[in-house]
Order: C-alpha cells, then sequence, then structure tokens
C-alpha cells in the first residue's frame, strides 16, 4: 500500500439503497428531453427530502445529517454516528 492510500476503516451507520423503477421505461419511451425532466424531478424530491430531514436532525439536536448519493437508476442514502451513538441506538431496540 502506498502512503497516499489510507487502510480501509469500518464505522457504524446506516445505508440504504433505491431503485428507480421503470428507469429504462422512462429513456425508451420518452424524449431525451422529457426523460431528463422526469429524472431530475425525482432527484429534486430527493434533494428536498434532504433538507427536510437535515433541519428537523439539527433542530432535534439527533443524529447525524444523512447524504445521498445517486448514480444511474440508483439513489443510496447513508449517515455515520458515533460508536457510542450506536450502542445506545441498540440498546434502545432501534
Amino acid at each position: 500500500m502506498n502512503e497516499a492510500e489510507e487502510p480501509l476503516k469500518s464505522s457504524y451507520g446506516l445505508v440504504a439503497f433505491f431503485d428507480v423503477l421503470g428507469y429504462r421505461q422512462i429513456i425508451a419511451n420518452n424524449e431525451i428531453k422529457e426523460a431528463a425532466s422526469i429524472i431530475k424531478r425525482v432527484l429534486k424530491k430527493v434533494t428536498d427530502f434532504q433538507k427536510a430531514a437535515d433541519v428537523v436532525e439539527k433542530e432535534l439536536k439527533c443524529s447525524p445529517a444523512t447524504k445521498y448519493l445517486a448514480f444511474s437508476d440508483s439513489i443510496l442514502v447513508y449517515t455515520n454516528y458515533s460508536e457510542n451513538e450506536a450502542s445506545r441506538k441498540n440498546q434502545a431496540g432501534l
């Protein structure tokens, strides 16, 4: 391993994977501008939900903010939290 590479470290958190159902049909059955518009609306909804979740989490001082990554016809939502928070949530059955 060269010096620029860091070893992988495990961490506590949550991950959710969403697949945009019908993505191929959206592309196949619409003009490119309309298909792009549909996908853009889906991503805007994700962004809007992300912003709302960030506000709630900040106001309630609960979990760290969730983040998302959109690629192809999939959306990955994830968040990290400390080992202490993971232990507390595990004990609470969350």
